[in-house]
C-alpha cells in the first residue's frame, strides 16, 4: 500500500515571506486534493489497471498460485475503438476544422468597422461608374446603388471579416497541435470519463527572423504572444469539488511538476515574481515535490508489481497554478495593483504558489471573460458530480464476469487433461521407488499386507467433470455484455467470426451506418463541452489582443461537429436513394449521372476518384476519333480487297481470251 503523501516542511527566511493568503490558498487545496483522492482517485486506478489488463494486486493475492492468472483485455479495444470513431467524426478527411463563424443575427459592428465597409460600398459604386462610363453611359447617368445592393455590398464584407477571423484562429490552433491535444482528451474522457482542455492563454513565443541590415542579412530573436491551448492530465486536475459544473465552480487548482532550470524559465515570465522564486530555490534546494499516492501506484503498474518502492524524486518542484476569485485586499497583500475604491470588490484571479508563497497575482488576463480557461469532455456526466463516468468503469462487471469464465475454462482444462491417479503406498512393493512417475506400459509392484488385502487396488484412476462447454457460453454471454454496453461491437474492429448482418458486405455497411447515430451523442457532448466555450474564448482573444481590424466584428460560434455529421449522414442516404429511385427509363435520360455521381463520392470524401468532366469528354472524343480511323482503315481494306479480286478477275478473263 502506498504510503501517505509527506507534507512539505519550509525552514528559514522563505517561511516569513508566506502571506496569509498563499496559507488560504495552499490550504484550499490541500483540502480539495483530499476529497477528490477519497472519492475519485481509486475508481481511476482501477480503470486505469483495467485498460493495461492488470489485475488489481488485492485480487491477486487471493488466488491460488496453482490458478489461472490470466486476463483477457476486452476493455481497451472498445475505448480505442470510440477514440478512433470519434475523432474520425470531428475530422473527416479534407475538413481542417469543426467549428465555424458567423455574423450575429444583427450585428452591431464598430464605428471604425463601419466606415471601412462604406469604403468598401463607395469602390463597388466607383466600380460601376467606370463599367458604365466605359460602355458608354454619360457620367450624370450613372445608376447609383440602391438600398438593396448597398446592404448585400455590406452583407457580403461582415461574412468576409467572419471568414478571415475563422482562418485566424484556425491557423493559431494548428500552431498550437490543436487535433492532438483533443485527441488526448477524448482518450482521458472515455477511460476516466473525464478530459481537460486548456486554454486559450498567453504565451511568448521566440522566433528567428532574418533582417536586412547595413553589412547584409542579420538573424535576430523577436518575442511575440500567441495564444496556446494544451491537454490536462486529470491526475493534476484539482476543481472546487462542491461544484456539479465547471462554470459555476469557485476555484480551479492545476498541479505543475518542475525542474530547477524549468522553474527559473517561469520566474523570466511577465508577471512572476523572480526574487521570490530565486530565494524559495536557494532555501529549498532538494525541491519540494513528494509522490502521491495515485502516483505510486501508477508507476508499480507500469512495473507490473515487479516494482515495490517509490520511485526516485530528484530535485523537482510542484508549483500550483490557481484560478479562484480574490478580494482587492487579499490580491493587494500578494502584490497585485488595485486601487484603494476596488479593495473591497472580488475578482477573477490567476495566482500561482511555491508552498504557500504567492510568487503570482493577477487578475484574469482576458477583459470581460466571466469563466475559467478550462473546458472539460464527458462520456457520461455525472449531475451529482463536476467529473463525469467513464467507459471502463461501465465495463468493470463485464469485463470481470469475461475473465472469471476464461479463468473457470483454463482451470477446468487444465485439470480435466490428465486423469488423477491415487496410489497406495503401503500395497506397493519395496523395488517401487517412484510411484508418482507414470508413462505408457508402466508395471507397479503390489505386495500383500493382510490376508484379504488383495481386494484393495494399489491404484486408482480418477476423472473430474469436464465444464469446458458450460464456460465457454459463460464466456460468449460475457463478451455480448461488453458489446452492448460498450456500444463497440466486435465487427467494428474487424472481428470476422461474428454472425448475423455483419456477414456480408452490404450488411455490415447497414450497421456501421446505425452505429454512427450511437456516436451522435458524443459528438454533441464535444460540441457543447469544448468547442462552443473554446472557439468563443479564441474569438475573444482576437477581439481583445489581435492587431488585425478586418477580422473583428460581432460574431457567432457554430460547432460543426454533429450537424456535420448530421448532414453527411442525410446527404449520403438521399443521394443513395436518388440515384436508386432514378434509374427506371422514364427518369435516366433526365439526369446528370456525372454530376450525381461527384456528389456520392464528395458525401464520402472520396472526391478524387471521379474523374473530371473535360478528361471524359476528352477521353470520349479520342475513342470517337479512334473509332472513325478504324472504320476508314477498314474501309480502306475492303476497297482494296475488292481492287484485288477484280485485278484478279481481269487477269483470269485475259487468260482465257488468249488461251482461246
Amino acid at each position: 500500500m502506498a504510503s501517505e503523501r509527506a507534507e512539505v516542511s519550509y525552514t528559514g527566511p522563505v517561511k516569513d515571506m508566506a502571506t496569509e493568503v498563499g496559507w488560504k490558498l495552499r490550504r484550499m487545496f490541500e483540502e480539495t486534493r483530499k476529497l477528490r483522492e477519497q472519492a475519485y482517485e481509486k475508481v481511476w486506478l482501477d480503470s486505469l489497471r483495467q485498460y493495461k489488463g492488470q489485475y488489481d494486486p488485492s485480487f491477486l493475492s487471493s488466488l491460488d498460485e496453482n490458478r489461472s492468472r490470466v486476463f483477457l483485455n476486452k476493455t481497451r479495444p472498445k475505448i480505442l475503438t470510440l477514440d478512433s470513431q470519434l475523432m474520425d467524426k470531428l475530422w473527416p478527411a479534407g475538413e481542417s476544422r469543426n467549428f465555424d463563424v458567423k455574423p450575429s443575427p444583427e450585428p452591431e459592428p464598430h464605428p471604425a468597422v463601419i466606415d471601412e465597409i462604406q469604403q468598401v460600398v463607395m469602390l463597388a459604386q466607383a466600380a460601376r461608374m467606370e463599367q458604365e462610363t466605359a460602355a458608354g453611359v454619360p457620367p450624370d447617368q450613372v445608376t447609383q446603388l440602391s438600398a438593396e445592393e448597398i446592404k448585400s455590398e455590406i452583407d457580403k464584407e461582415i461574412k468576409e471579416r467572419a471568414k478571415r477571423m475563422a482562418l485566424v484562429i484556425e491557423d493559431q490552433l494548428t500552431e498550437c497541435d490543436y487535433k492532438r491535444v483533443c485527441g488526448f482528451a477524448i482518450h482521458s474522457g472515455h477511460l476516466y470519463g473525464t478530459g481537460v482542455v486548456k486554454g486559450p492563454l498567453v504565451k511568448y513565443r521566440r522566433r528567428n527572423r532574418w533582417v536586412p541590415g547595413e553589412d547584409g542579412w542579420r538573424n535576430r530573436a523577436e518575442e511575440e504572444a500567441v495564444p496556446f491551448v494544451q491537454f490536462v492530465r486529470i491526475w493534476d486536475f484539482f476543481p472546487d469539488m462542491s461544484a456539479t459544473d465547471i462554470e459555476n465552480a469557485e476555484f480551479v487548482f492545476q498541479r505543475h511538476v518542475m525542474l530547477p532550470h524549468e522553474l527559473l524559465r517561469l520566474a523570466e515570465r511577465p508577471g512572476f515574481r523572480k526574487d521570490l522564486i530565486l530565494k524559495y530555490l536557494s532555501e529549498m534546494r532538494n525541491g519540494d515535490f513528494s509522490w502521491s499516492n495515485h502516483e505510486q501506484e501508477i508507476f508499480m503498474m507500469a512495473a507490473e508489481g515487479e516494482q515495490t518502492g517509490s520511485p526516485p524524486v530528484g530535485r523537482r518542484f510542484e508549483p500550483i497554478e490557481g484560478w479562484a476569485w480574490l478580494s482587492g485586499n487579499d490580491l493587494r497583500d500578494c502584490g497585485g495593483d488595485v486601487a484603494d475604491d476596488q479593495l473591497g470588490m472580488e475578482f477573477r484571479c490567476n495566482v500561482w504558489m511555491l508552498g504557500p508563497l504567492v510568487i503570482k497575482a493577477v487578475i484574469n488576463p482576458f477583459e470581460g471573460t466571466d469563466r475559467w480557461p478550462y473546458q472539460l469532455y464527458y462520456f457520461d456526466k455525472d449531475d451529482s458530480s463536476i467529473f463525469g463516468v467513464g467507459m471502463a468503469e461501465y465495463l468493470r462487471h463485464p469485463q470481470e464476469m469475461y475473465n472469471a469464465s476464461i479463468r473457470v475454462a483454463l482451470d477446468n482444462a487444465a485439470i480435466t487433461a490428465g486423469a488423477i491417479f491415487e496410489v497406495n503406498e503401503d500395497l506397493l512393493s519395496r523395488k517401487e521407488k517412484n510411484p508418482t512417475k507414470m508413462f505408457p506400459w508402466r508395471v507397479l509392484l503390489r505386495k500383500a499386507i493382510a490376508p484379504g488385502d488383495s481386494g484393495y487396488p494399489a491404484l486408482r484412476v480418477h476423472s473430474l467433470p469436464n465444464i469446458l462447454q458450460f464456460a465457454l457460453m459463460l464466456l460468449d454471454r460475457a463478451g455480448l455484455e461488453l458489446d452492448e454496453i460498450s456500444m463497440t461491437p466486435r465487427y467494428m474492429y474487424g472481428d470476422a467470426k461474428v454472425g448475423g448482418g455483419a456477414k456480408t458486405a452490404t450488411g455490415l455497411s447497414m450497421l456501421m451506418g446505425q452505429l454512427a447515430i450511437v456516436y451522435l451523442a458524443q459528438l454533441g457532448v464535444w460540441d457543447t463541452y469544448v468547442t462552443r466555450p473554446l472557439i468563443r474564448a479564441m474569438v475573444d482573444y482576437n477581439m481583445e489582443r489581435s492587431d488585425r481590424d478586418d477580422i473583428k466584428g460581432d460574431w457567432e460560434v457554430i460547432a460543426t461537429g454533429l450537424s456535420a455529421v448530421l448532414d453527411k449522414e442525410l446527404m449520403k442516404q438521399s443521394l443513395r436513394e436518388f440515384a436508386a429511385d432514378t434509374l427506371n427509363p422514364m427518369d435516366a435520360p433526365l439526369v446528370d449521372r456525372w454530376k450525381l455521381l461527384v456528389k456520392r463520392a464528395e458525401s464520402m470524401n472520396i472526391r478524387d476518384v471521379v474523374k473530371e468532366l473535360d478528361e471524359i469528354l476528352m477521353e470520349q472524343r479520342r475513342q470517337q476519333e479512334m473509332a472513325v480511323l478504324q472504320a476508314a482503315a477498314a474501309a480502306d481494306k475492303e476497297n482494296s480487297a475488292a481492287e484485288t479480286d477484280r485485278a484478279l478477275s481481269r487477269d483470269e478473263g485475259a487468260g482465257m481470251r488468249e488461251a482461246a
